[in-house]
């Protein structure tokens, strides 16, 4: 497949509990999240949210976020500012970006995202997630990495699946064989290969990826295991099946009165203010 544009790279954000985890990148702190953007209409000016997974936020108080950019500092979003879905089964929340902080953000944009009836993916389809690695995720700087994989299962109907709080919730899902182990809570998970477009007959084609969804965690399964002299027990092994809310959930949640409401009570930003993927 070709390269992944860096701008794709760069709409993920790390989450941190407090603010110097965020500065100085304690890598045990934290997890994954991607912007997106609602563009302007007639009646609603144009906005960036957040996007991470409900268990990601918990019931913690605020979570801070960092950008890619190396002159962004991270800035705190208070639980009170996170709209979450009405359904419990859908583990996702949204916040709105700061309004100082629109000028220099690379987006996925809604208009990317995979529509429920999309007929042209299917089990076996390549896919690509970008996410904070926490082992290896840059420090005090942002450096995501990207794991591969394939369409499992589409979200013919829920998955039954634990959160780790020890709650479980029936999510519809997408399940992706992503070759990798848990950690990646809250990451985009994208549509390959890329939807190619030769605008004005250009001789540079440019790539755009669709947004599939968002990992939520991966699926375990316990297997008993002999340790000798003895004395056996059973371990929990990861089954390398992530499960994948689709991108139609998330914008069930940017549709929300509330939300469209503050689009429309606001002013547009200005066309060159963010900048998509």
């Amino acid at each position: 497949m070709p390269a992944i544009p860096p701008a794709t790279l760069n709409t993920v954000a790390y989450l941190f509990e407090t603010e110097e985890a965020a500065v100085h990148g304690v890598p045990s702190d934290g997890a994954t999240a991607f912007l997106v953007f609602v563009p302007p209409t007639t009646d609603a000016m144009g906005q960036e949210y957040v996007v991470t997974n409900g268990h990601v936020l918990g019931s913690k108080s605020e979570l801070w976020v960092r950008l890619w950019g190396p002159t962004q500092e991270p800035f705190c979003i208070p639980a009170t500012a996170w709209m979450r879905h009405p359904d419990p089964n859908n583990d996702v929340v949204v916040a709105p970006v700061p309004s100082g902080l629109r000028g220099d953000l690379r987006v996925v944009l809604v208009e990317s995202f995979v529509a429920k009836d999309q007929h042209s993916i299917g089990p076996g389809s390549d896919v690509f997630m970008v996410s904070r690695f926490l082992s290896h995720d840059g420090g005090p700087a942002n450096q995501p990495a990207v794991r591969f994989g394939t369409i499992a299962m589409m979200p013919n109907r829920p998955v039954p699946f634990d959160l780790p709080d020890g709650s479980r919730i029936d999510q519809v899902s997408y399940l992706v064989e992503m070759h990798s182990i848990g950690g990646h809570s809250g990451s985009p998970v994208f549509v390959s290969p890329f939807s190619y477009s030769a605008p004005h007959l250009a001789a540079q084609w440019v790539a755009t990826p669709r947004l599939l969804g968002m990992d939520c965690g991966h699926f375990t399964r316990e297997e008993k295991v002999d340790f000798g002299h003895g004395r056996s027990g059973t371990i929990r092994v990861n089954s390398g099946m992530a499960v994948v809310l689709p991108a139609w959930r998330i914008l069930e949640v940017l549709h929300l009165t509330p939300l469209v409401d503050a689009r429309r009570a606001g002013r547009s930003p200005s066309p060159s203010s963010t900048q998509p993927n």
